[in-house]
């Protein structure tokens, strides 16, 4: 797991005498949350309102640049809850809007949120 980390470039959240996590959670905390890629694109939800583990989430770049995520409004942190999935759009379009990409969630926000 480690060497499959270290291809990806990806690394110990944590300090070395404090917070570090197996490195096959490492991995698994970077896979993309829709499609199960490798997620090169880390969201974190710092309030952790989502309930995702360690308050982040990947999404792979064909995902980020998707016009509809499909699985993930099936995920049993969201389903159901229509605040829930307002937030999770509303963090993927601030990371959107950061990486430059045009905005695309805009209706599915309205329309979770009625």
């Amino acid at each position: 797991w480690r060497q499959l980390c270290a291809s990806h470039n990806l690394r110990q959240p944590g300090t070395r005498t404090r917070g570090q996590l197996p490195w096959s959670k490492v991995y698994a905390l970077s896979i993309c949350i829709e499609c199960s890629e490798f997620g090169e694109v880390v969201i974190n939800d710092p309030p952790n309102v989502l309930g995702f583990e360690r308050g982040r989430f990947a999404l792979c770049r064909r995902c980020m640049r998707s016009d509809t995520l499909w699985r993930v409004m099936n995920r049993p942190e969201i389903k159901g809850d229509g605040q829930k999935l307002a937030h999770l759009l509303f963090r993927i379009e601030t990371v959107r809007r950061e990486l430059g990409l045009k905005p695309r969630y805009k209706r599915a926000v309205a329309a979770s949120s009625r």
